[in-house]
């Protein structure tokens, strides 16, 4: 579903970084979370904090050298549930991924 920009923009948006190994597919760092625009008081930490224990979990069952783009999806469709249930907002989640 196509949203206004200025919709999206009030959204904010949410940028996951983390590292994994290449061959085994384990986390090597991260997930780290940023967020620009989505919510400016403390519960912005308790809200990232849970999408970040939904990253990892979501990311645990991967085994090997996982698809770079399943990855991907599963790291965003983890941060937006997360973030959607707790706020009824949806930002813009953009997965990065590093191979170590």
């Amino acid at each position: 579903m196509r949203r206004s920009r200025g919709r999206r923009a009030a959204d904010g948006m949410v940028i996951v970084t983390r590292g994994l190994d290449r061959t085994t597919g384990e986390l090597r760092s991260g997930p780290d979370l940023i967020s620009r625009g989505f919510m400016e008081d403390d519960s912005s930490a308790v809200v990232l904090d849970e999408a970040r224990r939904a990253v990892i979990s979501g990311l645990a069952r991967f085994h090997g050298e996982p698809e770079p783009a399943l990855v991907r999806e599963t790291v965003h469709d983890a941060v937006q549930g997360v973030i959607y249930r707790r706020t009824k907002r949806q930002p813009m989640v953009i997965p990065l991924v590093t191979d170590q």
